[in-house]
């Protein structure tokens, strides 16, 4: 009877003792096989969930920023999850503004700010932070046009001869 005990503790501690990285991979490879969020809504927020607790739990991880920053993107698309993701990307935005995924987290909340939550003035504020805290990053360009349609209340096909003007000036080649 002591064997049988002993071997179930065994067992369960050997089978409690998996790879957590290599859940997170086969969960990544599961999302990103889907078409759509809605295919798998259930799968889909598991991997959110376990991306966030392994990021939270093993902040040091050098896997811990690219997870926290998957998990701020899979609850930006869920529905009603908006207000997640952007705590998510704080939270990345934070703890690792010196990784490209801490620029990532930013411009991403801005962007859920303005396309997903609809208030135009928070995600102007997030864009011109982002600008200030990286204003060499590729995306940098991005944030300004998105910045300055954030602050319109113009559509874009208003703000569009405004752009071209700007485009011009800064195409002329100087002499």
């Amino acid at each position: 009877m002591r064997a049988f005990v002993l071997g179930c503790i065994v067992l369960a501690a050997v089978w409690g003792c998996t790879d957590p990285v290599e859940e997170l991979q086969s969960l990544e490879a599961q999302v990103r096989q889907l078409e759509t969020i809605e295919e798998d809504t259930a799968l889909v927020a598991r991997a959110a969930e376990t991306f966030q607790t392994f990021a939270a739990e093993n902040p040091e991880d050098t896997l811990a920023p690219r997870y926290a920053l998957m998990a701020g993107d899979l609850e930006r698309n869920r529905p009603g999850r908006a207000l997640f993701a952007i705590a998510q990307y704080d939270t990345v935005y934070r703890r690792y503004s010196d990784r490209p995924e801490g620029a990532l987290a930013l411009f991403s909340m801005a962007l859920t700010f303005d396309e997903v939550v609809g208030n135009r003035a928070l995600a102007g504020r997030a864009y011109t932070l982002f600008l200030d805290t990286y204003p060499n990053h590729p995306l940098a360009k991005q944030a300004e046009d998105l910045r300055f349609l954030a602050a319109s209340d113009n559509a874009v096909w208003q703000v569009l001869p405004e752009w071209q003007k700007r485009a011009r000036v800064q195409s002329i080649p100087k002499r």
